[in-house]
């Protein structure tokens, strides 16, 4: 027998799953699919899932573009309402806000924050995880993305309006909801799916024919949105001046002058922009989520404290001192290490 005073003492296991939303999304066999070209559709669903592998947040990939956007938005937001604390309090008053030294080193870490995170989104590279080489890869395998692959290939009905085939036509709900009636949810979702793919694919419900494919200029103009000025232009911070220290010749006429929020907004824009392009039309993932994850609960709580104590800013300008000295005797002994006989 357990006792309430045994079970006080259990300690609670938590165990963290990974609930990935889209695991049965192709639950239906391709040979049970409305899908003529099942090879393609096989190599669809291989593409699919490789490209949902990059996106999706999860504890086996890091670096997923999901992750990435959410941790460059949640400090962008978070850095923005924090420093936002300098403006409204009269001048005369002391707030540790506007402490020179602060103020330095949470515009220095959001700045280069937000550079790398959008640099990293836009990255071309053939060996990383970027927004970009999505856009590039899903560009390239475009062909196979097909209308009837786009509509059936996860076992939705190709013609939506055989759904009167299946139901009864007296049922009340039928004949007052029509395709929108409960249990008519698959045909609904064919209609929607054919109604964005006219749009992708830039047909007319009368010019439909299975194998339509998304125009390549959806892919030219979601490639313009993530080359914009403010893209190109911090990525020119980046390279001079952030992840390289740009000579002269490098850096030309250019000057470092800061980047501008307006900078960060439109680059952040065309990124969440090409995001949903993708996940919410081209590969159709059928989620509603928010742009920006919520708000951690108390995540501006303790800010109304001081910064430390009298008796602790003395021990920093002390820890300076410290370290100060360290790095000072890093010079001693240069020459005499540096011409020791190597002994093989």
């Amino acid at each position: 027998m357990t006792t309430d005073e045994d079970s006080a003492s259990t300690p609670l296991t938590v165990t963290l799953v990974d609930q990935n939303p889209w695991a049965t999304r192709f639950r239906v066999p391709v040979h049970e699919c409305d899908v003529i070209a099942k090879k393609t559709l096989e190599q669809y669903r291989d593409n699919w899932r490789k490209w949902i592998s990059w996106y999706r947040r999860s504890p086996s990939e890091p670096h997923s573009i999901e992750a990435q956007i959410h941790r460059m938005l949640f400090n962008d937001i978070t850095y923005r309402a924090t420093v936002s604390a300098r403006e409204p309090v009269a001048a005369d008053v002391a707030i540790s806000a506007r402490s020179s030294t602060l103020a330095y080193l949470l515009d220095q870490g959001y700045l280069v924050s937000q550079v790398l995170s959008i640099e990293r989104l836009v990255d071309n590279g053939a060996g990383v995880i970027s927004l970009k080489r999505l856009l590039k890869d899903v560009a390239k395998h475009r062909k196979i993305i097909t209308r009837e692959i786009y509509v059936a290939g996860d076992g939705h009905p190709y013609d939506y309006h055989s759904w009167g085939e299946v139901v009864d036509e007296s049922d009340p709900m039928v004949q007052m909801y029509g395709i929108g009636a409960p249990g008519l949810v698959r045909f609904a979702v064919s209609k929607e799916l054919h109604e964005t793919f006219d749009l992708l694919s830039g047909k007319q419900e009368h010019e439909r024919t299975r194998d339509d494919v998304i125009r390549e200029s959806v892919f030219k103009t979601l490639n313009g949105w993530l080359n914009c000025p403010a893209v190109r232009e911090i990525s020119t911070i980046r390279n001079t001046f952030i992840a390289h220290a740009g000579d002269a010749f490098r850096r030309g006429s250019y000057k470092f002058s800061g980047v501008k929020l307006s900078q960060i907004d439109e680059a952040q824009r065309a990124i969440v922009r090409v995001e949903r392009a993708l996940t919410d039309y081209v590969f159709s993932i059928r989620m509603g989520r928010e742009v920006v994850p919520l708000r951690p609960l108390g995540i501006f709580s303790g800010l109304d404290l001081p910064y430390c104590s009298s008796v602790a800013q003395d021990s920093m300008h002390r820890l300076w001192d410290e370290l100060s000295a360290r790095r000072n005797a890093w010079k001693q002994g240069v020459l005499q290490e540096a011409t020791l006989t190597v002994v093989p």
